[in-house]
């Protein structure tokens, strides 16, 4: 278990898996990975870097989901995930519509609900497979 930001990368579409921890890898991506677990996850959001993506219509990354990474979910269903969640609760960040993580549901966000109003126990990102698209999904569940 370690301290990490993880983020979407739009070009590998995989999870970034950048260390928080003390040292020499502090800063550097660390892992890419199609599943994550995070525990204690806070979503951040730098309102410098937004500005940034509105002003040149392109992305950077200026937003993560910081915690305690432990590991990721190996082969599993949409349904043993969803179980593994168990009540969880999806997180959505547009910087173009939003400027911090929201929450939603499968039918899209909820401006009125950021995520910074709970304390979320555990997230799970993973990665969503239509044909050619691949789309990032984040349910979280709260204390």
């Amino acid at each position: 278990m370690m301290k990490v930001d993880l983020y979407w990368n739009v070009r590998s579409k995989l999870y970034s898996v950048r260390s928080r921890e003390p040292g020499e890898n502090y800063g550097r991506v660390i892992a890419r990975v199609e599943t994550a677990v995070i525990i204690d996850p806070v979503g951040v959001v730098s309102d410098n870097g937004r500005r940034k993506v509105i002003a040149k219509q392109s992305k950077n990354v200026h937003a993560v989901i910081r915690g305690i990474w432990v590991g990721g979910v190996a082969n599993q269903t949409d349904r043993q995930i969803e179980n593994f969640i168990g009540g969880g609760i999806r997180w959505f960040y547009n910087p173009y519509k939003q400027t911090e993580f929201v929450q939603g549901t499968a039918l899209g966000p909820n401006d009125d609900a950021p995520v910074s109003a709970r304390k979320w126990r555990h997230l799970l990102a993973d990665v969503v497979r239509e044909g050619d698209r691949v789309t990032p999904r984040v349910i979280a569940r709260p204390w």
